[in-house]
């Protein structure tokens, strides 16, 4: 499945039932999903992650510069979810606020092995 940016939880479930898997491309989904990809929230479920490029939606199909943007789109994401939790009286009640978000060695997985496991 492609981006999966807005994916539920159940849809979630569904896909990880089915064996699906989802093509992170953090580029294409800056400029035309409006949303990132919670990718490590998907990691830690189980779900199957692999990056991708897709030139379409980005201006380079370098996987190396997909896999820094993965990382710059987990780190947008914290600092969303941080602001999103100062402006509500009650804090968000998800895992996305306490996590770490993504790092290199995450993203190099998603480049490789998560893309080969992906791909069956």
């Amino acid at each position: 499945m492609a981006h999966g940016v807005h994916v539920s939880d159940k849809d979630l479930n569904l896909m990880k039932q089915q064996g699906s898997a989802v093509a992170h491309c953090p580029l294409s989904n800056f400029f035309f999903a409006g949303g990132s990809l919670p990718c490590k929230h998907l990691l830690e479920r189980g779900n199957k992650v692999g990056l991708g490029t897709d030139i379409a939606g980005g201006y380079h199909p370098s996987i190396v510069d997909s896999a820094r943007a993965a990382v710059l789109a987990s780190m947008s994401l914290k600092h969303q979810y941080q602001d999103e939790s100062l402006l509500l009286e009650k804090p968000r009640a998800t895992t996305l606020d306490d996590d770490p978000p993504l790092d290199y060695r995450h993203s190099f997985y998603l480049a490789t092995l998560g893309g080969a496991d992906a791909l069956g």
